[in-house]
């Protein structure tokens, strides 16, 4: 979804139509393929059980999900930090408790979460926001994270290395969580920017739909 908006604005593509196609792909990428109306048959659900219009719908996805893709270069793979966090949790194992660390290892996968929601994944490697994370949840738990990579890198990579993970760091503590209210205010002004012209509901791509269907269609070897 992140690299969505690399190329995309909110003002054309609502981030909630976004991330629900993005999920939907996703199952077919990781071969957990459903039927969409499967898919979307506990959103509406949801939506019903608030005592709402249901608004979401199986065109809300299907027709965002070739712009998505497309967007995306047509590469579907997410490299993501939790595999490299695992192999450090056991690379690891020789050198400390192993109840201790399966403790620190848990927070770092909480410490993984709460990258995805920065930008650190446009700026370092999966493997050295596992690392950066590790370090922080290895702190909680009195760990010394640094006698482990004294023994796996030497010192040149090390004097690369820690400043990477130290930056890390301060970006995972630094970060504060939208709340209901700062994340209703922007849905509400994202419907008023809402550019016409990519939005369904508005009569300006309602004529634009219109205009395409009545033209002929004309073969380029025509």
């Amino acid at each position: 979804m992140k690299r969505f908006y690399l190329h995309n604005v909110v003002f054309d593509y609502p981030p909630k139509n976004t991330m629900l196609t993005c999920l939907y792909l996703a199952t077919k990428a990781e071969n957990s393929f459903m039927k969409i109306e499967d898919f979307i048959r506990p959103l509406q659900d949801a939506e019903g059980r608030k005592g709402g219009k249901v608004q979401t719908k199986s065109d809300d996805i299907l027709d965002l999900e070739f712009v998505v893709i497309q967007s995306l270069q047509f590469e579907l793979a997410v490299h993501h930090p939790y595999r490299a966090a695992y192999g450090f949790f056991l690379d690891m194992q020789p050198y400390y408790d192993v109840a201790v660390l399966k403790t620190a290892y848990d927070r770092t996968v909480h410490f993984n979460d709460i990258s995805l929601f920065t930008d650190l994944v446009f700026l370092y490697q999966p493997s050295q926001i596992a690392l950066g994370a590790f370090k922080l949840a290895a702190k909680e738990v009195d760990i010394d994270i640094d006698v482990y990579l004294a023994q796996r890198f030497d010192a040149r990579a090390l004097e690369v290395l820690f400043p990477i993970l130290e930056d890390i760091q301060d970006v995972i503590l630094g970060f504060k969580n939208t709340t209901t209210n700062e994340a209703r205010a922007i849905d509400r002004k994202l419907i008023l920017c809402r550019n016409p012209e990519k939005n369904p509901a508005s009569m300006l791509y309602k004529k634009k739909a219109a205009e395409q269907a009545d033209t002929p269609y004309v073969s380029d070897s025509d």
